[in-house]
């Protein structure tokens, strides 16, 4: 017969299970060997949409059938406790709950004998952690297959997560890098530009970008262009930083070749409009002279001479002349780089209007009809673009088609608000498109000097008045057809010298 303080424990024990019963956040059932269930907990039948009365002396797996017989089976055969992880379950009486997951622990409760007398079940609801799980790992796949590189770190840069481009960029394994600071990929003396030029920004503002100097495991340095931002935890405060990199090793040394390049270039050009500067000065006053007693030649001794040597000098003197206008556009192409540069606003629709001024009389002798449509103001050099006017308006007068009226017409449109398209188009005579490329290099010329004079450097300056205001120049045309010169420049000057 049980003593008294025997039947106290127990009656303290049955109060202990019953408070834990009644209490716990798990769910809870008690079973029979055969799967009966005995009772269950108050979160147990919310979590079946059920009530308590509904489960005492009804079977588990009759009611809910599942593969997890097997394993309820094994657990009464061995004795020995199972427990699993977010393991599928889909309400047979509910299926548009979907699958749901469970972390579950069944306990075999023995008898004096040592035999199974009842089962302790009890389940935890993790399907929503399941799936930001599963979310975390499907993100975790795309950022591992990124060919780039993705790097995040705490908020002290010990690296966090390392994905496989960024093992490519770096030739680092992951499990090299883990918990180690970020400096190891940079070079001792990129850790003061790291905190202060990346870092310190970063923390400031929440993302920053950058371009960096980092180093290979292989001691190999290289530039990367790195965009950052800051993670955040549940509350909003900051928590670590992720860094996404692309290696521009390739670009940087394209653009450093590209500068070098580029000096090397203007220092040619600087060094060709010397020369040209000093050899047309140098040229010119030999010329006059030419010139000057060809001409006194001609006044004072055309009279005696017999008609072939009046021929020859008539031609020593008329190549002189047009030498002399050689040398004073060679003159002008070349003082377009070296002249001092007055930068103001300019209005082109009175420019234009002061350029027909001056080619009045052209104008008259041909019948030209000029329409200038709506132009622009930019802030240039006005010097420099009545010449670039005077030159493609003169040519659009000068390349006319027989027995045709000369047609020009002049309009303008923007272009995205921060340049213009000037469009100067005529009905001339035109030129094969494909010569284009030629059109504008110093002394070319198109059409023979026995139909039409000049010197071939008209283009070459107005090109060079075009590049100086960082703009660009071309055209289009087809013999017979006339041209359009197209010439877009900034709608506020910006220089490159």
């Amino acid at each position: 017969m049980p003593s008294e303080s025997s039947f106290d424990k127990d009656l303290e024990y049955s109060k202990i299970l019953e408070i834990f019963f009644k209490h716990t956040v798990s769910c809870l059932a008690l079973l029979d060997k055969s799967y009966d269930f005995i009772r269950v907990n108050e979160v147990y039948a919310k979590a079946c949409n059920r009530d308590v009365s509904e489960f005492p002396g009804k079977n588990h797996f009759e009611m809910y059938p599942s593969d997890a017989k097997a394993i309820f089976d094994r657990v009464v055969e061995t004795k020995v406790p199972f427990q699993t992880f977010s393991r599928p379950f889909v309400f047979p009486d509910h299926p548009e709950w979907g699958v749901t997951y469970w972390d579950w622990t069944l306990v075999p409760v023995l008898d004096g004998r040592g035999e199974v007398e009842m089962l302790v079940f009890s389940l935890n609801d993790v399907t929503e952690r399941h799936k930001a799980e599963q979310k975390v790992w499907q993100q975790a796949q795309i950022i591992d297959q990124i060919h780039d590189s993705v790097v995040s770190t705490d908020m002290d840069g010990h690296i966090t997560g390392w994905n496989k481009g960024a093992e490519r960029i770096f030739g680092y394994a992951a499990e090299e890098t883990l918990e180690k600071h970020i400096s190891l990929v940079y070079p001792e003396d990129q850790f003061q530009f790291l905190e202060k030029q990346v870092i310190a920004p970063l923390k400031a503002k929440g993302n920053h970008e950058a371009e960096a100097l980092c180093k290979h495991k292989s001691g190999k340095l290289f530039y990367i262009h790195l965009s950052l931002s800051l993670l955040r935890d549940e509350n909003g405060a900051p928590s670590g930083m992720i860094g996404y990199s692309i290696d521009i090793n390739d670009r940087k040394i394209a653009e450093k070749m590209l500068k070098r390049y580029a000096a090397e270039m203007e220092r040619s050009n600087r060094e060709l409009d010397e020369f040209a500067s000093i050899a047309a000065h140098d040229l010119k006053e030999p010329m006059r002279k030419v010139l000057t007693f060809g001409g006194l030649l001609w006044e004072k001794y055309s009279s005696a001479l017999g008609p072939e040597a009046r021929d020859y000098l008539d031609r020593i003197r008329k190549a002189a002349e047009r030498m002399q206008v050689y040398i004073n556009d060679l003159l002008k192409f070349s003082r377009i780089a070296a002249q001092p540069r007055v930068l103001e606003p300019v209005d082109l629709a009175e420019l234009a209007g002061e350029t027909l001024c001056d080619l009045e009389a052209r104008i008259a002798a041909s019948g030209a009809q000029i329409h200038i449509g709506v132009l622009p103001k930019i802030v240039a050099d006005r010097f420099l673009l009545r010449q670039l006017f005077q030159n493609l308006l003169s040519n659009a007068l000068k390349f006319h088609r027989e027995g045709a009226t000369p047609v020009v017409h002049l309009d303008s449109r923007s272009i995205d608000g921060v340049s213009w398209e000037i469009a100067f188009r005529d009905n001339g005579i035109g030129f094969d498109s494909n010569l284009v490329g030629e059109l504008f290099l110093p002394f070319k010329r198109l059409h023979g000097r026995s139909k039409f004079d000049g010197t071939g450097m008209g283009l070459a300056i107005c090109k060079k008045i075009v590049d100086y205001h960082n703009g660009t120049i071309t055209a289009q045309s087809s013999p017979g057809k006339g041209t359009v010169f197209i010439v877009t420049l900034p709608d506020s000057f910006s220089a490159r010298h």
